[in-house]
């Protein structure tokens, strides 16, 4: 099978999305209607509980807080837009592309930028997601080659938005790394970094979010959790709309399933008869795929339309998207000039030009996320000694 990235950058599936690769120009040229005071309002609220809008050294706002608070206010302008990345709240701050990918939002949202039409990047956190055995674990290398393999027992199908953090996790995760061989000033700084962030954190999903703020806030970037109470409710009306006629977008993605395999490529998505791109949590916790049969819903059990609306309207945080549906909706809250996708995600992307056209949207510009290969130092004198690149091998 050929590769959907290779595709989109040779543009044999240009009729599959809406903007070309690069086409920055359209992509800025698209207008877009969304609610950025209500958005902002939002933002403030969960940036507020997260401890990081406030967040003070001595009697002065802390750098990280005092750039939120700039950006914010400037992602109020009604003609701004934003670069979106996103990534499942993976454990320490996830992969190393999580910060690849947040870094090229910053680097494309300034490329972009002006005063006339502020540009911000936003990173979205995955904490809808309920699949633990991605987050949970890590690994890491130290200075004698060893392999650290950290993990959390978190509890498998919750969102991890909803799984609150355990004191005793960070306190195993840290008594590990005091054995990781690094320079001291470094691994201290760390460790430091690990601490502040879970102390300020209620759920495992805020530790990540507070790491990455950490990390990344002072270059401008926008943490958001869409499992926020006043943010999940910014998502109620697109989701209503899913419930309305919940068999569409399924169909839509299946019919571009088919296209692709027809061409010579592995679809990313598949919709069997019957599912929906909606997950609801039931009582237990657990979140399940919603399955329709005829007129009734099925999960934990059986659902009417109007069930499943009441607790949209009483709790909106219960119901939420499928990966198929998550970028829509994602776009439906915000004024998306261009999203940072993987391999995995452009894969997913090839398959939702329908779905916007269906929520009334317009498909943002699809950016392929920079690919990094980082070099100790003793390989890179190496590699320059002998006039060598990485990228040759």
């Amino acid at each position: 099978m050929t590769s959907i990235q290779n595709g989109f950058l040779n543009g044999t599936l240009q009729d599959l999305y809406r903007l070309n690769p690069g086409d920055l120009k359209g992509a800025m040229s698209t207008p877009s209607s969304v609610d950025r005071a209500t958005l902002v309002y939002a933002l403030e609220r969960y940036h507020t509980s997260l401890g990081t809008l406030g967040e003070r050294e001595g009697k002065k706002l802390s750098p990280r807080a005092a750039t939120l608070k700039s950006q914010l206010e400037r992602l109020s302008h009604p003609n701004a837009r934003v670069v979106v990345a996103g990534q499942q709240a993976g454990l320490l701050g996830g992969p190393a592309f999580c910060i690849h990918k947040a870094v090229d939002a910053i680097l494309l949202a300034r490329k972009l930028d002006s005063e006339e039409v502020p540009v911000l990047p936003i990173f979205w956190v995955a904490s809808q997601d309920h699949d633990a055995l991605e987050v949970k674990s890590t690994s890491l290398l130290d200075l004698d080659e060893r392999s650290f393999h950290l993990t959390v027992a978190l509890p498998q199908g919750v969102p991890i938005g909803n799984i609150a953090l355990e004191p005793a996790w960070v306190e195993s995760i840290t008594h590990e790394l005091e054995d990781f061989n690094a320079p001291e000033p470094h691994k201290r700084g760390v460790l430091e970094r690990i601490k502040k962030a879970a102390d300020g954190a209620k759920t495992y999903a805020d530790w990540f979010s507070r790491l990455i703020h950490d990390l990344l806030a002072e270059s401008g970037l926008i943490v958001l959790d869409p499992m926020h109470p006043d943010l999940a409710v910014l998502f109620k009306p697109a989701l209503s709309r899913e419930l309305q006629n919940p068999l569409a977008g399924p169909e839509l993605i299946e019919k571009a399933a088919l296209n692709l395999l027809e061409r010579g490529y592995t679809p990313a998505l598949r919709r069997p008869e019957g599912s929906t791109n909606l997950f609801l949590t039931g009582d237990d916790g657990q979140r399940r795929l919603l399955r329709l049969e005829k007129k009734t819903f099925y999960a934990d059990t059986a659902y009417s339309k109007e069930e499943l609306e009441a607790i949209l309207k009483t709790d909106p945080r219960r119901i939420t998207p499928a990966a198929g549906l998550r970028p829509v909706i994602q776009d439906t809250v915000l004024p998306t000039v261009a999203v940072v996708l993987g391999p995995g995600e452009l894969a997913y992307a090839t398959q939702l030009l329908g779905l916007y056209g269906l929520h009334a949207l317009e498909q943002p510009l699809l950016w392929p996320r920079l690919k990094v290969t980082w070099l100790e130092p003793p390989v890179a004198r190496i590699l320059k000694k002998y006039g060598l690149s990485a990228a040759e091998f």
